[in-house]
């Protein structure tokens, strides 16, 4: 991340503010390599390998997320990916296209070349949800487009979802006070017909390719619901599966099957090295059924053993 993207995490309050009162303004005097023409992308600004390189990920958000949140969203992946955070590049739409030329209207033949053949030479999609349980998110037809567009080319394309640590401590919370029927509420309002872009050109491609798909609108919301779905279940069941391991959660009887810790706040209640390591692997994203074998057999007992995984599906 460059060293103005943190100038601009600690004065501005959103993405789009920093488009408009930094990225711009830094790029207008700059040629553009592509066209030749007065005015360039932000990242065409850059010239240190330690600012600029070949994308590691594509960040799928939106420009009304605060700077300082995808900053620490981002850090936070970064790390728990255990790669190295000057050799890391996100491509990032506010900061990698060329704003000064983004009037102009796309067909939604010309969206689709665009964006699939960009995602699938990244290989990576990075959603990232804020807040986790009622995501400004899912009400995007951007980012719906990209999310269901990556998830159509699974084989090709990860998809890890990324939360800031605010958002991923409330998440877990949420799981410890309400168990799992919390996430279900939280995206059982995908509803892509009603999703809103900045640009009325962009919302009336999007809108017509999808319904040229088959199924449409109706078949776009199922798909990303249930892989939101999935994801959440699938870090929050393990993550119960190693407390219940410590000791440090107890099941309450009850219709709902609730969980709850027995002491302290369920979020800090984390076992120890062995435990957290696992973690560390799980939160990279990737779904637990996607995950491969490693060396580590602590891991490999919760993660790829699948009655171990299913066991705190309360």
């Amino acid at each position: 991340i460059a060293p103005q993207v943190y100038a601009a995490a600690g004065t501005l309050a959103t993405v789009k503010q920093g488009v408009q009162k930094l990225f711009n303004s830094a790029s207008v005097a700059v040629v553009c390599p592509r066209d030749g023409m007065m005015g360039a992308a932000y990242v065409d600004t850059l010239t240190t390998d330690d600012d600029v390189g070949m994308s590691s990920a594509l960040l799928s958000y939106t420009w009304g997320y605060k700077v300082a949140s995808v900053v620490n969203a981002l850090e936070r992946w970064v790390a728990k990916a255990d790669y190295q955070p000057e050799r890391t590049y996100i491509w990032i739409c506010a900061l990698c296209l060329n704003q000064h030329r983004m009037r102009q209207a796309k067909t939604p033949a010309e969206l689709q070349n665009e964006f699939g053949p960009r995602v699938l030479r990244i290989g990576m999609l990075l959603p990232m949800l804020e807040p986790w349980n009622n995501p400004l998110y899912i009400t995007r037809a951007w980012c719906l487009y990209e999310l269901f567009t990556a998830i159509s080319k699974r084989r090709q394309v990860q998809i890890n979802v990324i939360l800031t640590e605010a958002e991923e401590n409330s998440f877990f919370r949420s799981i410890d006070t309400d168990g799992y029927a919390c996430i279900n509420a939280a995206f059982t309002n995908v509803n892509s017909a009603l999703a809103t872009a900045q640009e009325p050109a962009d919302l009336a491609a999007i809108r017509e390719w999808v319904t040229s798909t088959p199924g449409g609108f109706e078949t776009l919301d199922q798909t990303v619901r249930g892989h939101m779905e999935r994801w959440f279940t699938a870090h929050g069941t393990v993550r119960t599966s190693l407390r219940r391991r410590s000791g440090s959660l107890s099941v309450r009887s009850g219709s709902s099957g609730s969980i709850s810790a027995r002491s302290g706040s369920a979020v800090d209640q984390l076992p120890g090295q062995t435990d957290m390591r696992i973690l560390n692997h799980l939160n990279d994203g990737t779904m637990p059924e996607d995950e491969v074998p490693t060396d580590d057999a602590d891991y490999n007992h919760i993660v790829l053993n699948p009655m171990v995984r299913h066991e705190s599906f309360l």
